[in-house]
């Protein structure tokens, strides 16, 4: 729902909306899970391609851009980890950013990242980007149990064991 609002100075602003009618949001970034499930402090690379922002010059206090990264062991996101990168003028010139997290625990994970731009204080966020996933497993012996029941070796075996 859209709405107007009054601020001092006679200016009027709009607002409400969402992200698909705001022209200042950028596109939702492309996130890929740069490491294997054996590296339990993964990294990650969010490409994003935003022809609003700003020229090193240009770029200050209330005109800057973010990357933000979430990552969690429920597909919905519902309790997450976050990080978060204000991007300087190399990695807007690159179209890309790096993440790397903590060291996160033996299972699946899951991450996403957006974009936020933000105009004269304003911000502005891009729609969540691709969900990737990745299964952590660091101790070669471990048992996993996969989301079909089935329990599996990590250790390179190729036994296959169904879970009680």
């Amino acid at each position: 729902m859209w709405g107007l609002l009054f601020s001092p100075g006679s200016v009027w602003r709009i607002a409400g909306g969402s992200s698909g009618n705001d022209p200042l949001a950028p596109a939702a970034p492309v996130l890929t899970w740069d490491t294997d499930g054996t590296d339990n402090t993964p990294t990650f690379t969010a490409d994003f391609d935003d022809t609003l922002v700003w020229s090193a010059g240009e770029i200050d206090g209330s005109n800057y851009d973010v990357i933000h990264l979430e990552w969690d062991t429920d597909s919905g996101f519902g309790s997450v980890d976050s990080d978060s990168n204000t991007l300087d003028a190399a990695e807007i010139l690159a179209g890309e950013v790096a993440f790397t997290t903590g060291t996160l625990a033996d299972g699946t994970w899951y991450a996403r990242c957006r974009h936020e731009h933000v105009v004269a204080g304003v911000s502005h966020f891009s729609p969540w980007s691709n969900t990737v996933s990745q299964t952590i497993a660091t101790d070669a012996n471990a048992l996993l149990r996969t989301d079909d029941s089935y329990i599996l070796r990590t250790d390179g075996s190729s036994r296959i064991t169904r879970a009680a």
